[in-house]
């Protein structure tokens, strides 16, 4: 992850090159949680495998090189807005090239199989004929994310059947008051059941089982409807197979608590079953979900689960932005800094920066450090304010801003950060996680580049934790790259 704020370096064109750049400008090169490689890169590898072939287009013979551009345009900037909130927008040169398209290399081989079975998944669903539908089934082999789907629709008639048994079952039994014998004898469909439980005065849905594993399985630490004490989880850290399975039933048992459809959405958002996200996440928006409104602003802009509506999305950041939503106010400012779904505005751009980054968007708070070490309108040049946002950032928890101050701290710059040094800023970042250990790898190739003595005081650190042996040399070297994301691991479960 480079640090923003800073133009990484870029090489110069000369004969026989082709230059691909993971990002341009002031944005970050964002981390692929979990392919474990840059997102750039694992884009690229998966698109050279055949995943950037236009759909229709035949399934043999050499890639374009043109296709493998527009897919790793598109789809880095639309994992990059997805995952972390954040622009990336890769550099790559026309070439009149070619590649040989070969099995996909081991570190993308599973991402490359999800993607093939989402595409035959949406090819025998569009067609939505029983030979489609049980082709699929029947050759998805170990990767088949939608076999439940797939056998829903197949067995549609069947579950036709249970519904209207079901619905008898509760004229039968309701009727007479026997509603434990109605729940003990629901099956799959089981419509009645919130009606049922409420009749036995089991009114508190947190006891639910089905609920509670929900939120354990896909609650978001940053919703503000997570119920108490429920932790959260990371998307990228969602079991997405168990947490559709969990938050189905959860979402259909209790209808009326919106955030279960929000927490289904995400599931499926990790899931990349991007129409049933769209749905999961529409059904919460309209209840009020200022974090499903956010997300289904994603979806609109990156056409996931619908076609791109660039207006439609900022209206739904805006709507989720003025209940107070921090990453939403965050993504409003965004739009109206690149003119997306409506003219480019600088100045109101910044406004909604200041507006997230004061709501805690660690991501907001360094966007507006450029407009402070530059000066933009109703933003003075001020190099300390625009340091001191850094330091907050960094208080926030970001660590990409803790990364940042570490090597502004080895460049010259330790005056504007008083009573800190980079060690302790970059022990800081690990504690992140491995979002951190690859903020702090990918300083070796930024502009601001860390001091030798500074890493080595790294390897060091490692090193007495056991988990690096390699040599104390004050380098990037492969083994101590590999050691930072077991020992940013180990400190993050330790915090």
């Amino acid at each position: 992850v480079s640090a923003p704020g800073f133009t990484p370096a870029k090489p110069r064109t000369g004969g026989g090159i082709v230059k691909l750049v993971a990002t341009s400008g002031t944005t970050p090169a964002n981390w692929d949680e979990t392919q474990k490689l840059g997102l750039f890169t694992s884009r690229f590898l998966m698109g050279a495998a055949g995943l950037a072939r236009p759909a229709g287009a035949p399934e043999t013979g050499p890639l374009a090189w043109s296709d493998l551009q527009r897919y790793l345009k598109d789809s880095v900037e639309a994992a990059a807005r997805r995952d972390s909130g954040r622009e990336q927008a890769p550099e790559i040169d026309l070439a009149a090239i070619a590649l040989p398209v070969a099995q996909p290399v081991p570190a993308v081989a599973r991402a490359v199989a999800l993607a093939r079975d989402e595409a035959n998944w949406q090819r025998a669903k569009a067609a939505g004929e029983r030979s489609a539908l049980e082709a699929y089934v029947a050759r998805c082999g170990e990767t088949c994310g939608y076999r439940e789907a797939a056998m829903a629709l197949l067995l549609d008639k069947r579950r036709s059947g249970e519904a209207a048994s079901d619905e008898q079952n509760w004229i039968r039994l309701g009727g007479s008051g026997r509603y434990e014998d109605y729940l003990k004898g629901c099956g799959t469909v089981c419509a009645y059941r919130s009606l049922a439980e409420g009749y036995l005065g089991r009114t508190d849905a947190s006891r639910d089982p089905r609920v509670q594993e929900c939120d354990e399985l896909a609650g978001d630490p940053a919703d503000p409807d997570r119920r108490e004490g429920v932790k959260g989880v990371k998307f990228a850290r969602i079991d997405a197979r168990a947490a559709i399975a969990a938050c189905k039933q959860a979402a259909e048992s209790q209808p009326q608590i919106r955030r279960l459809s929000y927490q289904l959405g995400r599931a499926y958002d990790k899931a990349e079953r991007y129409k049933e996200a769209f749905a999961a996440y529409d059904k919460a928006a309209e209840a009020g979900s200022a974090a499903a409104m956010n997300n289904l602003g994603t979806f609109y802009e990156n056409g996931q689960g619908s076609k791109v509506d660039l207006q439609k999305a900022f209206s739904l950041y805006e709507q989720a932005a003025g209940t107070g939503n921090a990453i939403a106010m965050s993504n409003v400012g965004r739009m109206l800094q690149y003119g997306r779904g409506r003219p480019r505005d600088e100045a109101a751009s910044l406004r909604w920066y200041q507006k997230a980054a004061e709501a805690g968007d660690a991501f907001s708070i360094a966007k507006l450090v450029p407009a402070y070490l530059e000066g933009r309108p109703g933003f003075p040049r001020n190099p300390q304010k625009g340091f001191d946002l850094f330091r907050q950032a960094a208080d926030k928890g970001d660590p990409i801003a803790m990364v940042s101050m570490a090597t502004l701290i080895d460049n010259g710059f330790g005056s504007y950060f008083p009573g800190t040094n980079a060690l302790q800023m970059l022990m800081k970042a690990l504690g992140k996680g491995e979002a951190g250990a690859a903020a702090i790898s990918a300083s070796d190739v930024s502009e601001q580049k860390l001091k030798p003595d500074t890493v080595r005081a790294l390897q060091r650190a490692a090193q007495k934790a056991d988990h690096y042996s390699g040599a104390i040399d004050g380098r990037f070297n492969p083994v101590f790259v590999r050691a930072l994301d077991g020992y940013a691991r180990s400190l993050e479960q330790e915090h």
